[in-house]
């Protein structure tokens, strides 16, 4: 198994860290959230490393010094970052030419071939759901036979056939040593949670079908894939014991509450634990569910209301009514969940 470095890169002036790690985000205030994508894929590759320059204010020459001591390269871009994340890559291969650099994440997953001719010092893509091509890349096998790989031969761009998105979510390892490891987890912070806080996940995909949302579209896909309620449970005592500061937990999972009967198999399991933690769900739950999932822990529901506006709801296919998010809102109130609600403006036709 070669070293590999999995990289968030130094970033530009006033962009943060953000949603796995590489978010559209430019804040006046410190902001900045767990690079999730990249420390699945770490935590299946024995002796790598993760690297996230932007919370810990590494920048790029701390960051070369570093990347010069690994055979591989692995980046988490975006849209807004990919320009700059290619200059970071090009420096890498500059100093040290051997080095393997791949890129990931959603911009690289709908763009393959695009990203590839971003900058030369791109070897490899990997497509849609990447933990298992990082790892297959770091074992040496070759690329022709890792699945949801894109990559040059011979001068033009070959795409290998899709990897299927994994099953038994039970089989990735635990974040938990990476996050211990390799964060400094006083660094994230985010608005709407007690400082310091975790973000993990339970599960990958989505049911719904909202038009504007990214991450079922390009790599988690629509089926909500989850691991057990025991094997949650275990990591979250896990994390406690060894994260002793920190004050609340975050499920980061798209909907979280969208396979009710595991989400309240997995608070009751979180309230034997006297852990807080909060998650993302949509706002269509009952009164029952909130104050069960409230008495077992639960401090605050992150809520994509999106629009007030009915036929924008429909529009974008959010399967959730103005009445139904006034109950729910109401209830939250009653029950005591506090709620961070987001909304988009500028949907079609607005």
């Amino acid at each position: 198994m070669s070293r590999t470095l999995f990289l968030s890169p130094p970033s530009f002036d006033g962009f943060d860290g953000g949603a796995g790690s590489r978010y559209q985000a430019r804040r006046e205030v410190t902001s900045y959230w767990y690079p999730t994508w990249l420390a699945q894929p770490a935590a299946l590759v024995p002796n790598s490393k993760l690297l996230d320059c932007p919370p810990h204010n590494i920048g790029i020459e701390a960051c070369l010094a570093e990347a010069k001591n690994y055979d591989h390269v692995i980046i988490h871009t975006s849209t807004p970052s990919l320009k700059n994340d290619c200059k970071v890559a090009e420096a890498i291969k500059e100093a040290r030419p051997e080095t393997t650099i791949g890129f990931v994440g959603a911009h690289a997953a709908v763009l393959p071939t695009e990203t590839l001719k971003a900058s030369w010092a791109i070897d490899w893509v990997g497509r849609k759901e990447f933990d298992f091509t990082c790892r297959e890349v770091a074992e040496g096998r070759p690329f022709s036979e890792i699945d949801g790989l894109s990559y040059r031969k011979d001068g033009r761009i070959v795409h290998n056939r899709e990897r299927e998105l994994i099953r038994d979510m039970d089989a990735l390892p635990w974040v938990a040593d990476v996050y211990k490891r390799d964060l400094e987890i006083e660094k994230y912070f985010i608005g709407y949670l007690q400082h310091p806080y975790i973000s993990l996940y339970t599960g990958r995909g989505c049911p719904a079908q909202c038009t504007f949302c990214l991450w079922p579209q390009t790599i988690g896909g629509h089926k909500y894939r989850v691991r057990s309620p025991q094997n949650v449970a275990d990591e979250m005592a896990y994390m406690k014991r060894i994260f002793p500061q920190v004050r609340e937990f975050f499920f980061d999972d798209d909907t979280f509450t969208a396979n009710l009967p595991r989400a309240r198999e997995i608070a009751r399991k979180l309230g034997r634990l006297g852990v807080t933690w909060s998650c993302n769900s949509r706002a269509n739950l009952d009164y029952d569910t909130i104050k069960f999932f409230k008495d077992n822990g639960l401090r605050l529901f992150l809520v994509g209301y999106e629009s007030g506006n009915d036929e924008t709801l429909k529009r974008i296919k959010k399967g959730v009514t103005t009445d139904e998010m006034r109950r729910f809102t109401k209830d939250c109130h009653k029950a005591g969940v506090v709620i961070h609600g987001t909304f988009i403006l500028g949907l079609p036709v607005e």
